[in-house]
């Protein structure tokens, strides 16, 4: 066995990790569900989310990927994901996390429809109090201890159905602290600014890059509003269509005045809801996040109204009946499907590195190269099996100037939604990455299909080329266009100057589509429709 980057072997004494099987892969990186092994029989599942070996040179992904793991290693809520352990194996940040078998909001919803009025208000209570715990939580940086414990005044920035997670037993975690923003000096990435915006849950402030603990709890609410009617809120849909096309005739006053009459014709068709429920779950949704409630206070009033609303249903009875058959169902599908290949492997590690145990072979390296832009026709590759989906880790990165980048995220429909009238559903959500001119990455962990095919990128505007990297290779596109395997690519956008521009986003090219991107150095963004 090789020896640790700190000069001590790595033995079984130090700990152990068996993979039991990989629960999830994207462009950025992939996650394993695995059994930490230590003395005296004691034995406890983890999840193991690793960096790509490609990405390993990315320091905006590792910094980002590191900052999480340390952000969530300062913080012990019921609510809140917890983390073990950050090392490295074979180059490649390695974070052991707590391991959450459950569904996600947006599963919950594509698979069954508007939730039940108290089990809504019982999970908005929960991630409350996570927000809470969260900003105000006191710390002692390491970098800096002679500054006494402050608060850490953490933000997630990115609440929405997909980042809340239910398990079986009605326990409920907040997901993806990848793009939080947070006061502590240890952290790597520079937060700045930047955001990755989800529009039909985010803030109106954001749009003008305001950073306000009053930004989570509308988006709470906006969840909310979601969990309870079936219907998306998307405040800021309309906003970000006028911003993007230069519309001068955008009314804002009137826009938000007839959107939040909708809002309440909507909330009061809902069964159970009462003026004061309702009236608080507006104020959330406030235009000034100074008028919101804190996220203190909000838990206080959704737990109190939950209390009123006396049901013979506990929110873990209810998640044990729907919650408890999609687990079991997903169980069931990974019975037949490959699990990568850490599975079976043991690694041992002694807090700062893990490596194969030593009577295992150990794992080819993946050496990075440079190449040429490759021909029009790529090679095709073998298929790869399903696995199930995972939710979304995002990543950002230093942002420049206002320029939102657009990328269409298409779901399933849902189950009819109950008690709704006046008001469609929002059938195709659109989400916003906000990078300011740097844009960001965002780390997909999702299902696999079959190996990609291939599909045509076009370019126009300001850049002479553009940079895709992602898991099929990297390609450069100019002016002529190009035919690359479909998959998810990180851009940038090599400008006149001969300037490459930081990660301006993540784009998914479809087999057999078409990903036209428009680069505007004035902006410095891409964008794609």
């Amino acid at each position: 066995m090789r020896e640790a980057a700190r000069g001590a072997p790595v033995t079984p004494a130090s700990g152990e990790y068996r993979i039991l099987d990989r629960i999830g892969r994207g462009g950025f990186g992939e996650v394993y569900r695995a059994q930490k092994v230590a003395a005296g029989g004691f034995r406890k599942d983890v999840a193991l989310k690793m960096l790509n070996a490609d990405m390993v040179q990315v320091n905006e992904v590792a910094s980002r990927l590191k900052d999480e793991a340390r952000i969530l290693g300062m913080l012990n809520h019921r609510a809140i994901v917890k983390v073990d352990l950050l090392a490295l194996f074979n180059d490649r940040w390695t974070v052991v996390m707590e391991y959450v078998e459950g569904a996600d909001l947006k599963q919950v919803l594509n698979h069954h429809g508007t939730l039940p009025l108290f089990a809504a208000l019982e999970i908005g209570a929960e991630v409350a109090s996570a927000l809470d715990y969260a900003y105000n939580h006191e710390i002692v940086d390491p970098a800096d201890p002679a500054e006494g414990r402050h608060p850490l005044r953490l933000l997630h920035r990115d609440i929405k159905p997909s980042n809340i997670q239910l398990t079986p037993h009605g326990d409920v975690k907040v997901l993806d602290f990848g793009i939080a923003r947070a006061e502590f000096a240890s952290r790597e990435a520079v937060t700045g600014t930047n955001m990755l915006l989800t529009r039909e849950y985010a803030a109106p402030e954001r749009l003008r890059a305001v950073e306000h603990p009053g930004g989570d709890v509308f988006s709470l609410g906006a969840v909310l509003f979601e969990l309870i009617t079936g219907t998306r809120l998307n405040l800021l849909g309309p906003m970000v269509d006028a911003l993007l096309h230069g519309k001068s005739d955008f009314n804002m006053e009137n826009y938000r005045d007839q959107r939040m009459a909708r809002a309440w014709g909507v909330l009061k068709t809902v069964e159970g809801m009462n003026r004061a429920l309702a009236n608080l779950l507006l104020l959330t949704l406030a235009w000034s996040p100074e008028r919101r409630p804190t996220a203190r206070i909000l838990k206080k009033e959704l737990r109190r109204h939950a209390a009123i609303l006396q049901e013979q249903e506990s929110l873990g009875e209810w998640c044990e009946r729907v919650v408890g058959p999609m687990v079991a169902e997903r169980r069931k599908a990974k019975v037949d499907a490959p699990s990568g290949a850490l599975t079976g492997r043991t690694l041992a590690t002694d807090g700062h590195t893990f490596e194969l145990r030593s009577d295992e072979p150990d794992l080819a390296r993946t050496v990075l190269m440079k190449r040429s832009p490759p021909p029009r026709t790529p090679s095709i590759q073998p298929p790869r099996p399903k696995e199930p989906a995972l939710p979304t880790m995002a990543v950002a990165v230093q942002p420049r100037l206002d320029a939102p980048t657009l990328h269409p995220e298409v779901e399933p429909p849902r189950p009819a939604a109950r008690g709704l009238s006046g008001v469609a559903m929002l059938m195709v959500p659109l989400v916003v990455l906000v990078g300011l001119g740097a844009g960001l990455l965002v780390w997909g962990l999702s299902s696999q299909g079959a190996a990609p095919a291939s599909g045509r990128v076009t370019l126009s505007g300001d850049a002479p080329a553009v940079l895709l990297s992602g898991d099929p290779g990297t390609f450069e596109v100019t002016s002529n266009g190009l035919e690359v395997p479909a998959g998810s690519y990180v851009l940038q956008a090599r400008w006149p100057t001969g300037e490459l521009s930081p990660p301006l986003g993540v784009h998914q090219l479809l087999p057999g589509g078409e990903l036209a991107l428009h680069c505007d150095a004035s902006l410095g963004a891409c964008t794609s429709p």
